[in-house]
């Protein structure tokens, strides 16, 4: 119901929607930012979310420069630090992009130490008003393979759970091609994600 539609925790009826989700036995988790209030994000855990999934693309004014939010990674990791102390569940999505993917490695580190329990690498997908600027953000699989390699080393060493999405098994060595989540058609699936409202629009 909400997707498509922006920042989630923006949605003025989010507690509604989430207690009527509980309400019928369904599980509610969330893609976010992070950038909200703490007190928000208590009030969704006390209304009985599952768990958060984190959108972390990058350490320090790199993410606050993508997001566009100064100060966005400092609230994120006073969020994380919360949920960490309250053993809530949460797991990190991280774009693979050219302002952050030599900063993958550590940026692995950095969310294991947050308690991270899921570190999803995402493959940039050029979509929709994309489309004609992936040269400006996308990344060759060949140059970001040390890269996720090396993450893929940290996460492995602690015991975290990682899945790599969209990215060509020749391009990886092979004990890490279970970890790769790919669709058919994958980097043009025009049905995979939805940048405008109207899905025809090119």
């Amino acid at each position: 119901i909400c997707v498509g539609q922006g920042e989630p925790t923006l949605f003025p009826h989010i507690i509604e929607l989430l207690n009527a989700c509980r309400d019928r036995g369904i599980s509610f988790s969330m893609i976010t930012n992070g950038f909200t209030s703490l007190d928000k994000y208590k009030q969704l855990f006390a209304n009985g979310i599952d768990s958060l999934h984190l959108s972390s693309h990058g350490l320090g004014d790199t993410m606050d420069t993508l997001m566009g939010f100064k100060g966005g990674f400092a609230r994120q990791a006073k969020l994380k630090e919360w949920l960490q102390s309250e053993g809530h569940v949460f797991r990190t999505n991280v774009t693979l992009q050219h302002e952050t993917y030599k900063q993958l490695p550590k940026l692995a580190e950095y969310e294991v130490a947050a308690g991270d329990r899921h570190f999803v690498m995402l493959g940039f997908l050029p979509h929709y008003s994309w489309l004609h600027h992936e040269q400006e953000i996308a990344v060759h699989p060949q140059a970001l393979q040390p890269y996720i390699e090396a993450a893929a080393d940290v996460l492995l060493a602690n015991q975290c759970l990682f899945t790599i999405r969209y990215h060509p098994f020749c391009w990886l060595r092979p004990d890490l091609w279970k970890y790769v989540v790919n669709t058919l058609f994958c980097q043009w699936d025009n049905t995979e994600w939805v940048y405008t409202l109207n899905p025809n629009e090119t």
